[in-house]
């Protein structure tokens, strides 16, 4: 079975504070997600620069999120504290992607 992953792609909102909001998913975000039985992995990560360094990258945070089912995800995503934390986190950012994805290699 192919490994699956959400990757969102995001920038913080520019009344967000990087160091609140690093705080805010590790005591909020994180935790709940990782509950899920479908979640295998989480990471957050700070894009740091663009290969070659040329230009700015267009999105300054990812999480990327190892999924054991989609199907599965999509029913956990219901939970009433994956929709709060969700709401929470749609106001802390902008120009959020979340694109779903499998290894194919």
């Amino acid at each position: 079975m192919a490994n699956k992953f959400i990757i969102v792609l995001f920038n913080l909102n520019d009344d967000e504070n990087e160091a609140d909001f690093v705080e805010w998913m590790q005591e909020n975000d994180i935790p709940v997600v990782t509950k899920l039985s479908s979640v295998t992995e989480y990471n957050l990560a700070k894009t740091v620069g663009m290969l070659g360094g040329e230009g700015e990258p267009p999105y300054q945070y990812m999480e990327i999120i190892r999924v054991s089912d989609f199907d599965k995800l999509g029913e956990e995503a219901s939970a009433e504290a994956i929709q709060i934390v969700g709401a929470q986190f749609q106001k802390k950012v902008k120009d959020g992607i979340w694109l779903l994805s499998e290894q194919i290699a």
